[in-house]
């Protein structure tokens, strides 16, 4: 349609391109083949293949490129093939992409809802691992008796692990079979929130190799996450059958069931790793799990041994705390799964609030309705009064000058070409080695970027200095190309070298949709320097709009001119598209976290049955029993909800500013929903298994 409108033509009309007419015979309203990268977002004029040879467009100083589509067969990899054609071709005009990669390009929006699909992911499996480990370990507390029952009478023991074991793996496969069979229903319904986000129908199911895939997860996960506790099974003995509160105690871990944690964190690590594709990812997992984890133990047990001596005289307050200090392997246990299940609920939601801020469409009428290119140098001031003229301003103009990055610190730059990317930061990198290279000047800041590090430019560049001019690169650009603060740059523009020095890296927000660079010279460097301009239009009616395009078309008929406007429309749909997935898979990763810790509170409140009957026999109230283990667990929560909120807003923090690079945006939101969750699955479940342990006789239930 931009075309159309430029050229002030209609279908049925004859143009000329080259040596051919042609007729135009249909508009095309909605290209979803196109990139919302670069020059690719341009109108584009489509004809047969057949027919470009008698327009003559290509021959001798033509300018142009050819795309190959490859259709794979089944079960081969694009990624592979990709690497591979890479390494013949090393070549830097052959680009070879496969369509994983090329849909990346598409916008890092995009990525922002992998990743946090990913980590939500992450979240999900760790949330189930803490759940069904603690459960697990009380389980085995109840079957002491029973355990060392069948050790005395002449069990091996590694028998007796054998058979708890193909429990686990049994009930592993079970409720892998159950969940595959809910998510063979679930999956098809759920491909509705998700159809916009692609231009093609899509089809979601459940495949096989994934049903495969869950049962062995489900069978051998559950192996490698108990067999800490497994372990244990030997250390049982016969002189557990005649203590009173056997079955009712936590087994305590050993040197040697300390050793079968390894496997566990290997499992985990390895788990974060593949789930994220990425190293990065996994590892800042692991390590913010691993150190709040840490920090949960070495905080909480000084506090419990603390709150067994503290004086009080309300009863029911001074039996909760001589009830945590005096079974610390109990409370600690309650208190490490809580605070990890709060400390993931936060970090899902702190995430999710920083990235509706990252999303969400920029304030003020900065938004372009109008890309103009190749606006030459002497075209520059005529066209910026002539727009003026026309009733309307530029948000501003840039430069754009082409170069080639030839050396860093005087070393020949290494574009990395043939080289395997296990990771997707190498891909990432990699992609970013082999892009070209736009160099432009600027003396300040546009709205849409902020200095992260280092300092302003010092002015104009003094040629006599002899010194390397002042650059400022975009700091996601600049740890993909292994650049730091003080580095210089060499660069070749029309076979002219230019050197820069790096003293300061910016945050872009590009959903600001201005024409931003990777890399800026100080003003003084380039002027010189070959280059055209891009010039950009703020938000226009639609009827200024058209008398603009044709306008400028008729004085400049060089200048390429881009209507942005339904493709900023598009983005900002899929945008707030993207808000409500985000949204929704923060309820549904909430939801799921309150469920695990719903089973730990209730499992938590099982295991003090024996004591509250036991208070019962000695004459303690209704009234003080239930107050006593409302406060017991109202103290495990408060400190679980306070050191998983703050270790979840550190994690958030290192995940949205270092893995997903944008900027970190604390809320009390979060404190609230594991707050308040917490707190009120703690009061449920006290006043059920209370009233239910109450109504009991105490005698039987001892």
């Amino acid at each position: 349609p931009e075309i159309l409108i430029q050229m002030g033509a209609a279908v049925g009309d004859k143009i000329t391109l080259g040596d051919e007419d042609f007729v135009i015979e249909d508009v095309v309203t909605d290209d979803v083949g196109v990139s919302w990268a670069g020059a690719s977002m341009a109108p584009r004029i489509y004809l047969g293949m057949n027919q470009i040879a008698s327009t003559k467009l290509i021959r001798a100083g033509s300018t142009f490129w050819t795309t190959l589509l490859f259709q794979l067969q089944d079960g081969e990899k694009a990624e592979g093939l990709a690497r591979k054609l890479g390494r013949i071709y090393e070549d830097p005009g052959i680009r070879v992409e496969s369509h994983q990669g090329s849909g990346e390009n598409t916008g890092r929006i995009l990525k922002y809802l992998s990743d946090y699909l990913g980590l939500v992911a992450l979240v999900a499996f760790f949330l189930s691992g803490v759940g069904a480990s603690y459960l697990f370990r009380g389980y085995l507390g109840r079957k002491t008796r029973e355990i060392a029952i069948l050790l005395s009478i002449g069990m091996q023991p590694h028998k007796a692990v054998g058979m708890y074991a193909f429990q686990l793996a049994l009930l592993g496969i079970l409720a892998s079979l159950l969940a595959s069979g809910i998510s063979a229903v679930l999956i098809p319904l759920a491909g509705g929130l998700v159809k916009d986000l692609s231009p093609l129908p899509l089809n979601p199911h459940l495949p096989l190799v994934s049903i495969l895939l869950a049962i062995a997860i489900g069978a051998l996960g559950a192996l490698v996450l108990c067999l800490p506790l497994l372990l244990h099974l030997p250390s049982i003995k016969a002189a557990q059958l005649f203590q009173e509160s056997a079955g009712h105690q936590l087994p305590k871990l050993t040197p040697r069931e300390v050793l079968g944690i390894i496997p566990l964190a290997v499992l985990f690590y390895g788990a974060a790793i593949w789930q994220s594709h990425s190293l990065l990812v996994g590892s800042i997992f692991i390590g913010s799990l691993g150190v709040s984890c840490l920090a949960a133990v070495m905080l909480g047990l000084p506090v419990l041994k603390f709150l067994a001596k503290v004086p009080v005289r309300f009863l029911p307050l001074k039996i909760a705390f001589r009830y945590l200090g005096r079974s610390p392997v109990h409370a600690i246990s309650g208190f490490l799964a809580l605070s990890v299940g709060a400390l993931l609920i936060n970090l899902i939601l702190q995430v999710q609030v920083s990235l509706e801020k990252e999303l969400a469409q920029p304030e003020g009428n900065t938004l372009p309705s109008l890309f103009l290119f190749d606006i030459q140098e002497d075209q520059r001031k005529g066209l910026e009064a002539y727009i003026k003229g026309l009733g309307s301003d530029s948000l501003f103009t840039s430069p754009m000058i082409r170069s080639r990055l030839m050396a860093v610190n005087g070393v020949p730059f290494d574009k990395g070409k043939g080289k395997d990317a296990l990771t997707r930061e190498q891909e990432m990198r990699s992609r970013m080695r082999n892009r070209g290279v736009n160099l432009s000047y600027r003396d300040g800041l546009l709205e849409s970027e902020s200095l992260i590090s280092g300092r302003p430019f010092s002015g104009k560049y003094d040629y006599e200095s002899g010194q390397p001019g002042e650059l400022s690169i975009e700091f996601r650009y600049a740890e993909r190309l292994g650049v730091a603060l003080g580095d210089t740059m060499s660069f070749e523009v029309q076979s002219v070298p230019i050197e820069g020095r790096v003293v300061s890296m910016r945050k872009i927000r590009w959903n600001s949709f201005q024409p931003n660079f990777f890399l800026q010279f100080q003003p003084g460097v380039l002027e010189d320097a070959p280059k055209t301009f891009i010039s950009v239009i703020p938000k226009l009616p639609f009827e200024k709009k058209l008398r603009i395009q044709t306008s400028i078309v008729e004085m400049f008929p060089n200048v390429s001119i881009i209507d942005v406007s339904k493709l900023v429309k598009k983005i900002l749909d899929l945008a707030s598209q993207m808000l409500f997935v985000l949204k929704f898979m923060a309820v549904i990763a909430t939801l799921a976290g309150l469920f695990v810790l719903f089973s730990i509170a209730s499992h938590q409140v099982e295991q003090r049955s024996w004591d509250s009957n036991l208070l019962k026999i000695l004459g303690a109230s209704f009234s003080t029993v239930r107050y006593s283990v409302l406060l017991e667990f109202a103290t495990l929560v408060a400190g679980a909800v306070c050191i998983g909120g703050v270790f979840g807003l550190l994690a958030s923090w290192v995940f949205t500013s270092y893995v997903l690079g944008n900027e970190w945006t604390p809320s009390v939101y979060p404190f609230l929903v594991t707050g308040c969750g917490l707190f009120v699955l703690c009061f449920v479940m006290v006043l059920l298994a209370t009233n239910r342990v109450l109504k009991k006789k105490s005698a039987l239930s001892l």
